[in-house]
């Protein structure tokens, strides 16, 4: 599989979240925190999982307490993959 962008992991974490929160995806606003959302650290988990496993890499299950909105989470991704890459 080759590098997601930042535009598709974005995209990947929006629908997701919508279907988890059980919202419309255009309704996620990537700069809200997640916490506003109520995602809870549960979820936040989950979610990380879920990416990772769709990325292909292990991922940190309280990432989503570091960077706080799908944002700087996909910021930090596009640089970690970056960063694997070489």
């Amino acid at each position: 599989m080759a590098t997601p962008t930042a535009e598709e992991i974005r995209d990947w974490m929006v629908l997701y979240l919508g279907d988890l929160l059980g919202m419309d995806p255009k309704e996620i606003d990537t700069a809200t925190s997640f916490e506003a959302y109520g995602l809870d650290s549960t979820a936040a988990a989950g979610m990380s999982g879920d990416l990772g496993d769709w990325l292909g890499i292990k991922l940190d299950a309280a990432l989503a307490s570091e960077f706080t909105t799908v944002d700087a989470l996909v910021q930090h991704l596009v640089e970690h993959l970056r960063e694997e890459a070489r």
